[in-house]
């Protein structure tokens, strides 16, 4: 075969290879997957060349992750499902209840969901209070539900979620409050209300 076509062709598996899922694998992973990927159009040498090389990106170290911050820099998306505030110090579920599961929740399954919820590998999430909520909306920011409709939240956040949110604050036996996100008030209603509404889980901590 014409030399320059197999350098070709060696450069263009190199690539492949290289921007896949084989990096960072391990140096047998790597020797099986050249051997295995029309290589045999190479010559013995060449083939040992292609594998040397792959194994050295493989064991090369893992580049930084590159975060996401929001426009004004108060937001951190840590790329794991979860929202850091930097104004706070609150970490946040990039999705919220909504989002993630697409239907309302009442007061109750709000709570069971919190406990269960495991974003970036963390199990202390919880419900927020009305002053955690009022704190992420701004009016001059903007977000939208489930219906498409506009709400004022950080557009670093997932969309498509609920418009209000339940808090850890109750009001008697019966009811609790939420936080609106059409214009950032707090109200209180029975626990088991649910229409366009869910839980964004917090935690204390980065």
């Amino acid at each position: 075969m014409d030399k320059i076509i197999k350098i070709y062709i060696l450069v263009l598996i190199m690539f492949i290879i290289s921007s896949s899922s084989l990096l960072y694998a391990s140096p047998e992973t790597v020797k099986n997957q050249a051997r295995s990927a029309q290589v045999m159009i190479l010559s013995e040498g060449e083939r040992i060349y292609l594998e040397n090389q792959l194994i050295e990106i493989a064991m090369s170290p893992r580049p930084p992750l590159r975060l996401k911050r929001s426009s004004d820099g108060r937001y951190i998306d840590n790329g794991n499902g979860t929202i850091s505030d930097a104004r706070s110090g609150l970490m946040w579920g990039k999705l919220d209840s909504y989002a993630d599961l697409g239907k309302c929740l009442d007061w109750n399954s709000s709570t069971s969901y919190v406990k269960g919820f495991a974003a970036g590998g963390h199990s202390d999430w919880r419900l927020p209070t009305i002053a955690e909520l009022k704190g992420i909306y701004e009016e001059s920011k903007t977000n939208k539900d489930f219906s498409d409709n506009l709400i004022h939240l950080d557009s670093i956040f997932a969309i498509g979620g609920a418009f209000w949110y339940w808090t850890s604050e109750q009001d008697t036996k019966c009811c609790a409050y939420y936080v609106d996100f059409y214009g950032g008030f707090s109200y209180h209603d029975t626990r088991d209300y649910c229409s366009g509404g869910g839980v964004r889980p917090v935690r204390t901590g980065h």
